[in-house]
């Protein structure tokens, strides 16, 4: 039988010299840290989106999911997912970038996983960015 080695698609900090930079991200902004798989609030999300919109949205999204998977965060509920940001304005920043973001259909696996099953339970919620977004936006408490 042939062994099959799947490949996850990386996260920033899992590339080539890809720790250095995030650390100097997760310094400003929060988010997960590549050291001891804490998470830190997200902060300074507008800042962040003004300097590089697409690799903001990404390293949001790349500190949910890796956060995820250390285990240091749970994502079951919508308050859930708030507790990820400083400030609550800081939400509405990220949501209406991810509703742009990446515009087809395509979705970084362990991004998706960070959302579905747990707290997003509908597929067609978790089919996109803008999907993901929508549902985040519905779902607002």
């Amino acid at each position: 039988m042939i062994q099959l080695n799947p490949i996850k698609t990386p996260l920033q900090f899992e590339q080539n010299n890809g720790v250095e930079s995030w650390k100097e991200i997760f310094s400003e902004h929060g988010g997960l840290d590549v050291e001891t798989g804490a998470f830190v609030p997200l902060r300074n999300i507008q800042k962040m989106l003004n300097q590089n919109d697409t690799s903001a949205v990404n390293y949001v999204l790349d500190s949910i999911a890796g956060a995820s998977e250390y285990g240091s965060i749970k994502l079951e509920t919508y308050p859930d997912f708030k507790r990820l940001f400083n400030k609550p304005r800081e939400i509405k920043y990220f949501l209406q970038a991810l509703e742009e973001y990446a515009e087809c259909f395509w979705l970084n696996e362990r991004h998706m996983h960070a959302f579905f099953n747990k707290m997003i339970h509908d597929e067609m919620d978790c089919i996109s960015y803008a999907s993901i977004a929508n549902w985040l936006e519905e779902n607002a408490e």
